[in-house]
């Protein structure tokens, strides 16, 4: 499944935002150097979602800061359910990655 991420680099605080329709918006504590956050991003996506950061992989927006990401393994109805129950259930410290 693809699903796309708005990612706003180089936070003091990173964490995931919130969900806008169906983008997930992230903040990263990585710079968008060296594909640092790209990196981060991945991580954390894989992090919440509870796979393997090999299942994520961006697939288009290497250095733009919106970012089609592939999910391998998984459907996009299982993982806007995961998503939505971790942004409902959240406390402000649930947030972070």
């Amino acid at each position: 499944m693809l699903l796309m991420v708005k990612v706003t680099a180089n936070s003091r605080h990173p964490k995931i935002v919130g969900l806008v329709g169906n983008v997930l918006h992230i903040k990263v504590s990585a710079p968008p150097i060296d594909g640092r956050a790209n990196a981060e991003v991945c991580d954390a996506v894989a992090k919440l979602l509870g796979l393997s950061v090999n299942q994520i992989e961006i697939k288009a927006g290497h250095s733009a800061k919106l970012k089609t990401l592939s999910i391998l393994g998984v459907d996009e109805s299982k993982v806007f359910a995961i998503l939505k129950q971790h942004l409902d259930t959240r406390s402000p410290e649930h947030l972070n990655i």
